[in-house]
């Protein structure tokens, strides 16, 4: 009995000596993984260095006009929401409505709103701070972050439905069928909640100065954020271009990567219901933005990507129905149409501004916290 306990005991040590062995294996192949991937991406740098030039500024060009200008109030309107204490007071019938649409408390309500007008990544950033505040479980937190990933109708209505596909009618069908995917998204997270209710914090004085300061401040950490991104993925977009001469293949990889330059090249296919399953979807980039508000959550990333596949098949069977129910012909020219310079050039002084208020939010913010601590 006692030398079959001592061979279980050596069988069992063997085992764990080679899972650590694997373990220790995996973590030196993902090392090396990473390091090849990082010397490889060097070199494409410095052989691709005019078109990685170009596609940056390109990117610097497409922040400043419009990411700038159509992301950073509805940040600060979002932040402020949430600093000034405007999430204390609550309302019964929207608390009713919240419950039975979502399954959370009324703030869930004022999350899918500010997603659905200011676009990718307000709801992501928003649940973040309800989430560190006390407004929503980690639970609710979780389910809020499958179904607040929404394209603002700036973008779906005038750049894919003007610019790149010719037809506003368009651009407010693909909004339409990208709202209600993810609302079938939000009725299907109710089965995933865990009956938790969230205790909102007390209804203090709200300190309106430093509501504005730190919302102001946030709103540009964030934009900060989002831009970086656009930055890197177009980046990455125009080394792709200059190894593969596959069209098809770079319209597919672009489209996984970033959502504005992905539907700009699969425009030319002038199929409203594939660039709705690819607003809807989102991009990688997108999904770096709230990659923090994820984390924030513990928000398993699976579950998450998952959602978004199935907001993308969604939206592209929900927008080809309702073209079916509301034909709309595609102008011959919007393929190639691009960006309208009409859309874009006007918003340039506006992103300067929204840059120097940024900084001047940063310093004040930084003035109110040595004021305090004094």
């Amino acid at each position: 009995m006692r030398r079959t306990h001592i061979l279980y005991g050596v069988n069992e040590m063997k085992k764990f000596i080679a899972a650590e062995n694997a373990g220790k294996t995996l973590d030196r192949l993902r090392y090396f993984t990473l390091v090849a991937g990082c010397l490889v991406f060097c070199v494409l740098l410095t052989v691709y260095a005019p078109q990685s030039k170009s596609g940056v500024s390109a990117a610097l060009s497409v922040c400043s006009k419009t990411v700038i200008p159509s992301l950073f109030p509805f940040m600060f309107l979002s932040g402020f929401m949430i600093e000034s204490g405007v999430f204390n007071r609550s309302f019964k019938l929207l608390d009713r409505l919240s419950t039975a649409v979502f399954k959370q408390p009324q703030c869930a309500l004022s999350v899918f709103a500010m997603s659905i007008i200011g676009g990718f990544p307000i709801g992501g950033k928003m649940t973040k701070q309800l989430y560190e505040k006390g407004y929503l479980t980690q639970n609710q937190a979780q389910r809020l972050l499958l179904f607040c990933v929404n394209p603002g109708p700036a973008f779906t209505v005038s750049v894919l439905g003007l610019s790149f596909l010719g037809e506003i009618k368009l651009g407010y069908i693909i909004y339409a069928s990208i709202i209600f995917s993810n609302l079938v998204i939000a009725v299907l997270s109710r089965f995933l909640s865990d009956c938790e209710e969230s205790k909102a914090p007390e209804n203090l004085r709200p300190d309106i100065y430093s509501a504005f300061v730190r919302s102001g401040s946030g709103a540009a950490a964030s934009i900060v954020s989002v831009c970086t991104f656009v930055l890197i993925f177009s980046c990455l977009g125009s080394i792709l271009e200059c190894l593969t001469d596959n069209d098809t293949a770079i319209d597919v990889i672009s489209g996984a990567l970033e959502v504005t330059t992905g539907c700009e090249r699969l425009a030319v296919f002038s199929s409203a219901p594939l660039l709705a399953g690819v607003t809807a979807w989102g991009g990688i980039s997108v999904h770096c933005q709230i990659a923090d508000c994820i984390r924030k959550t513990g928000l398993d990333i699976k579950l998450f990507l998952t959602s978004r596949i199935l907001s993308a098949a969604i939206s592209l069977v929900s927008c080809d129905l309702l073209l079916k129910i509301f034909p709309v012909e595609i102008s011959a020219l919007a393929a190639n149409a691009g960006i309208s310079p009409a859309v874009s050039e006007s918003s340039f002084p506006v992103s300067v501004a929204m840059l120097l208020t940024s900084c001047a939010f940063l310093i004040g913010d930084h003035s109110f916290k040595s004021k305090r601590k004094c």
